[in-house]
């Protein structure tokens, strides 16, 4: 989801920070920018249709005249990816992070989106476009959340330990 490169052979060589140690830091700092997300960006993947699309534009596919008009009649709202508000309870709930030194993810359990159409068939809005539409990050995101990272990473780098060990004279 987020792509980004953090400049740190200048950083490791002169600190001599242990690929260990550095591995764990970036698992932290990977953890704290998922974090931030979850909390700042994924909520705006709820609001109004046109709020939405202006923000991600390419990301949500089109929903029907249709149906804009019925949610609108029954719920009231015209935010994206709501009838019920039960996926958006769900989603933004505590996440399950977890991560590695390259990589962090985040979990988070959808609930049953199978519905009674009004011809008696079972229907889903399909769960690959949703989870497109749900984890879509704008430019200006992505580069605010890269330069959180960098920033944190660049503080906590004077508090590492692990340095290299060098060798007793035996």
């Amino acid at each position: 989801m987020f792509k980004g490169r953090l400049e740190a052979s200048g950083i490791i060589a002169s600190r001599q920070i242990a690929q260990r140690e550095w591995r764990r830091l970036m698992k932290r700092g990977l953890r704290i920018m998922l974090r931030w997300w979850h909390k700042r960006y994924l909520p705006r993947h709820f609001a109004a249709a046109r709020v939405v699309t202006h923000r991600y534009p390419g990301v949500y596919a089109p929903r029907s005249p249709k149906y804009q008009a019925r949610k609108r009649r029954v719920k009231g709202h015209s935010k994206l990816l709501v009838w019920s508000g039960e996926t958006e309870r769900a989603v933004l709930g505590r996440p399950r992070l977890g991560g590695t030194g390259t990589q962090a993810w985040i979990e988070v359990v959808f609930p049953n989106r199978a519905q009674k159409s009004r011809g008696g068939k079972w229907t889903s809005a399909p769960l690959g476009q949703t989870k497109r539409e749900l984890t879509a990050v704008s430019r200006s995101e992505h580069r605010e959340l890269v330069k959180r990272l960098e920033g944190w990473v660049v503080k906590q780098i004077p508090k590492v330990k692990g340095t290299r060990r060098r060798r007793a004279a035996a």
